[in-house]
């Protein structure tokens, strides 16, 4: 008995190192598969309809503030702070909703670079 156990302590660990490991190449797989052009159609698409509705938004809030400074002189102390609360909400709004920065990239890149956007595993 002692010998049996002796044997399977000594046997255990290669029993472990056998063990086979491989590698795949997702880079690879995501560039061939048919599917990635079709979701990475619609990830610009959205990436663009995000972008465009952020210009739209900070294009109004320049409007706004533009027409502001003009109407300043002539409003009344409780108008420029109602004004100024409003403008100050709209760039709050801007700042959660994001920047076209941040929808770019840390590095400025955007996300139309084509497969260069999927991050390599190694």
């Amino acid at each position: 008995m002692k010998k049996f156990i002796i044997m399977m302590m000594l046997f255990a660990p290669m029993a472990v190192m056998a063990q086979k490991f491989g590698h795949v190449d997702s880079q690879s797989i995501m560039t061939t598969l048919p599917e990635i052009a079709k979701i990475n159609g619609e990830l610009q698409a959205t990436a663009q309809q995000f972008e465009n509705e952020l210009k739209s938004m900070n294009d109004e809030l320049q409007r706004k503030a533009d027409e502001y400074e003009k109407a300043k002189a002539t409003m009344n102390a409780t108008t420029q702070k109602e004004t100024e609360a409003s403008l100050m909400e709209m760039n709050e709004k801007i700042r959660q909703t994001g920047t076209p920065e941040a929808a770019a990239g840390k590095d400025g890149s955007s996300i139309s670079e084509g497969t260069d956007s999927y991050p390599e595993r190694r």
